[in-house]
């Protein structure tokens, strides 16, 4: 299915997941089970502007608990299960999911590799270069800078000035989201 609003191609909010969408269990792990999985009450104003903003929502998380046998594709596979009824129950839902279980750095999906953002883009007609970028570390910064998106940082320093935008917790970036996305001017699909 190709989705396009006029003759441009859309834009999307990339997301990633551990301290975006959901918090972490503490600053340096990731959920590894649907008991650990608690859903950050303000991504929900996040992901309802996208909708009324008609922003389609495509999550990419690096999880490198696979590779390294702390968590199985099972695991995985349950929590985004878990995350998609969530936001159904509030009438919300994401594009796609891109998951990278690889722990080699080199590899093209690996943020802050772009790969997973140019795969998303590729399998659902995105323009990257309107698209935005959100997540909690440099690399997902850096990821969606070699993708052509603004990008925003949560709850981190940024020393180097990489991202285009800092926001000091969710609700920041609900604000920041707000100013920013275009809205579209025919439905889409």
């Amino acid at each position: 299915m190709e989705y396009r609003y006029g003759d441009m191609k859309r834009a999307c909010l990339f997301l990633d997941r551990d301290g975006v969408i959901n918090r972490r269990p503490d600053p340096e792990r990731y959920v590894r089970s649907t008991k650990q999985f608690i859903l950050i009450p303000e991504i929900l104003d996040v992901l309802h502007l996208a909708k009324a903003r008609e922003y389609p929502v495509v999550v990419v998380t690096n999880q490198r608990g696979i590779a390294i046998g702390s968590m199985s594709q099972l695991d995985v596979d349950e929590i985004h299960n878990m995350l998609r009824t969530l936001l159904a129950k509030e009438g919300l839902a994401l594009l796609d999911i891109l998951v990278c279980p690889h722990d080699d750095n080199q590899h093209p999906w690996r943020k802050p590799n772009p790969g997973m953002l140019i795969e998303a883009a590729k399998r659902h007609d995105l323009d990257l270069q309107r698209s935005w970028m959100v997540g909690d570390h440099l690399t997902d910064v850096y990821a969606g800078k070699a993708a052509g998106c603004q990008t925003i940082l949560v709850d981190h320093d940024d020393p180097e000035g990489a991202a285009d935008f800092i926001a000091h917790g969710i609700a920041e970036v609900t604000q920041i989201l707000f100013q920013h996305l275009e809205s579209c001017e025919e439905p889409l699909g």
